[in-house]
């Protein structure tokens, strides 16, 4: 597993921001036109964004972002090697020290979506086309 850290802007108040990941599978896009990574995260620190920014800084921005995704942004999805109607990123364990209680852990778990699962069943079965206008 491998750590990032948010580069800084000079003169920003941006602080630091830890991020781990593993690569957990790659899938060509249909006509050769790249590749979708699939990531499992695990956050060190909880910036506003992070993810999102971290992600696409890397070269590997969300499916349907279309703040951080320059292929998203606009009224004009055309060019969309993949049409989403929203970003494609999902927690699936949440967890963190109750703000009360010193010491306690509190975790919540939660499936992936069935958007998701279609999503990740097209792309592991190379079936993925966007549809053409």
């Amino acid at each position: 597993m491998l750590s990032e850290t948010q580069l800084k802007d000079p003169g920003s108040e941006a602080r630091e921001a830890i991020t781990h990941y593993e690569v957990i599978a790659e899938y060509p896009l249909a006509g050769g036109k790249g590749f979708v990574t699939k990531l499992r995260l695990r956050l060190e620190t909880g910036r506003k964004h992070q993810i999102r920014v971290q992600a696409a800084h890397a070269g590997l921005p969300l499916i349907g972002d279309r703040t951080y995704n320059p292929a998203y942004r606009g009224q004009d999805h055309a060019n969309t090697p993949i049409d989403f109607p929203r970003q494609a990123l999902h927690a699936e364990v949440l967890s963190l020290e109750h703000p009360e209680q010193p010491g306690k852990r509190m975790t919540w778990t939660a499936e992936l979506p069935k958007d998701l699962r279609q999503l990740d069943a097209a792309l592991r079965s190379s079936r993925f086309q966007k549809s053409q206008p």
